[in-house]
């Protein structure tokens, strides 16, 4: 079976709900023949498509659902595990994997796996056109790049963690621990934006001399944008912390367009060769227009 040009057919999740019941851990690749399984107490072993692992995970985010033990319990309803597999297209199974089970299986599972289908999502959306109105300047696909914050922890949950320190030297002070992430998402629509990148900010070890951080991480998340649509005609969209030449820099490069948006100070070579433009009678949007 084919999904978006990937074969998805040859991977199992698994669940176990015995400790003696565990194999060797292997990380799982889609053209892997390894199966798992799920043994629901006296009964023989169930296997499940990838397709049902990771489709039970994007119905979870749909539904914003917050925890995985309620997403087994809404979830495992009759009605809903026969609308799930009459939706794939496959055998159906008395039961949804259990959260043991797909929580072992992406845990095991190569992440470029993923990032291969999420590829071959965005190049069938292009290759149909059912969005170029969308384009800017009807030639340039918007592309957003921002931060978000996933966990905050008051101890360090492990060696990347982030790290912030407030009310430094006070009694008051206090270090917070994060981790955060860089999407690239594609604007297709005044309310739709689909997640063509990720790039994970993230320090190496514990003892780092200076933190990973966004304009950082960008440059790794250029690359890969770059490597996965070489040619496709980009004008990047980001806030004023990308309003800086490295930045610059790596789009030129890249022969990206970039609309940034400027905060005062930022860069006050740039406010004055603006102000000099507007002095010249330009208007707005034949400043635009000159620039791409």
């Amino acid at each position: 079976m084919e999904r978006a040009g990937i074969n998805c057919s040859s991977l199992f999740g698994q669940d176990r709900r015995r400790k003696d019941c565990h194999p060797e851990r292997k990380i799982l690749h889609f053209s892997d023949s390894a199966i798992c399984h799920d043994k629901r107490m006296n009964q023989s072993y169930i296997t499940y498509e990838i397709e049902v692992i990771l489709y039970v995970m994007i119905l979870k985010n749909v539904c914003s659902i917050e925890s995985m033990q309620e997403m087994i319990e809404d979830f495992n309803e009759d009605d809903c595990v026969k609308n799930i597999y009459k939706i794939l297209r496959l055998e159906e199974k008395e039961y949804l994997p259990h959260y043991v089970t797909i929580n072992e299986c992406l845990s095991r599972l190569d992440t470029t796996e993923l990032e291969k289908i999420r590829k071959g999502m965005v190049y069938n959306l292009i290759r149909k056109k059912s969005f170029d109105e969308s384009k800017f300047l009807g030639s340039y696909w918007l592309v957003i790049v921002d931060a978000t914050q996933l966990f905050c922890f008051r101890k360090r949950h492990c060696e990347h963690c982030l790290t912030k320190t407030m009310n430094k030297g006070t009694e008051e002070e206090k270090t917070i621990y994060y981790h955060q992430v860089l999407e690239a998402k594609i604007v297709l629509g005044d309310d739709l934006v689909i997640s063509i990148a990720t790039e994970f900010i993230e320090n190496e070890t514990e003892n780092v001399s200076k933190q990973d951080c966004e304009r950082t991480s960008f440059k790794r998340l250029a690359e890969s944008l770059k490597r996965m649509y070489p040619i496709m005609p980009i004008c990047l969209l980001g806030d004023s912390l990308y309003a800086c030449e490295p930045i610059f820099e790596v789009c030129r490069k890249n022969k990206w367009e970039f609309l940034i948006r400027y905060k005062d100070g930022s860069i006050p070579t740039l406010a004055e060769e603006y102000e000099e433009i507007k002095g010249m009678g330009e208007t707005e949007e034949e400043v635009v227009e000159s620039g791409l």
